[in-house]
């Protein structure tokens, strides 16, 4: 063997060990984000369990598509990508929220969304409860009558301006010091915010 093709082999091996240990790290770094992914979906499920199964199917999908692009070198084009997945889970997620408020459950979801807010306040007895227009006749039609028994010492009044908020409810005390918001859009930005940061940490390990 001559020179020149010692070094046409020497330059093969060189070649192919470079190759295993790229293709080695890139599925090393597919399954950390894989299981980082995972351990975000069980927060959800503990967020809010009861409207989890409307967007399983959505997150899953989601989860394919961004490990399907961890390769990417560019730290742009990796954050071009989170953004892009995040962006579409969360209209994802807003749709079927909103679809949500359809369903013959849906009236008891609202109920504990108000529920949860008025534990929270604790500014006086008289509340001011905001919704969008849907969500305030389902609150008249029935969600008012059992909210008014579990809270007799609460007097809770409804504005008729609508909020802006694809549904919940935002809860105000009557001087209008404190105030909590426990909508879709609340709820969206969590879940988003919280993805968005644990995507951020490992394209930001990827990429140095």
């Amino acid at each position: 063997m001559n020179i020149k093709e010692k070094i046409t082999v020497i330059r093969n091996e060189i070649i192919e060990e470079a190759k295993d240990k790229k293709e080695k790290m890139v599925e090393e770094k597919k399954d950390d984000l894989n299981k980082t992914y995972e351990v975000f979906r069980e927060e959800l499920e503990r967020k809010r369990e009861s409207i989890l199964d409307s967007y399983r199917q959505e997150a899953d999908m989601r989860r394919e598509q961004i490990i399907s692009r961890v390769a990417l070198e560019s730290k742009q084009e990796l954050r071009e990508v989170k953004q892009d997945c995040l962006d579409q889970l969360y209209y994802s997620i807003r749709d079927r929220l909103i679809e949500f408020q359809d369903a013959d459950e849906y009236p008891d979801f609202l109920k504990r969304l108000i529920s949860e807010a008025l534990e929270v306040l604790n500014a006086g007895n008289v509340i001011y409860l905001t919704f969008n227009d849907k969500d305030r006749e389902i609150y008249r039609s029935g969600v008012a009558e059992q909210l008014e028994s579990e809270f007799p010492e609460k007097e809770l009044k409804v504005r008729e301006e609508s909020a802006e908020i694809n549904g919940g409810v935002i809860a105000e005390s009557e001087d209008g010091r404190e105030r909590v918001f426990n909508s879709f859009d609340s709820l969206l930005e969590e879940i988003i915010n919280d993805m968005g940061s644990k995507l951020e940490e490992k394209f930001n390990d990827l990429t140095g």
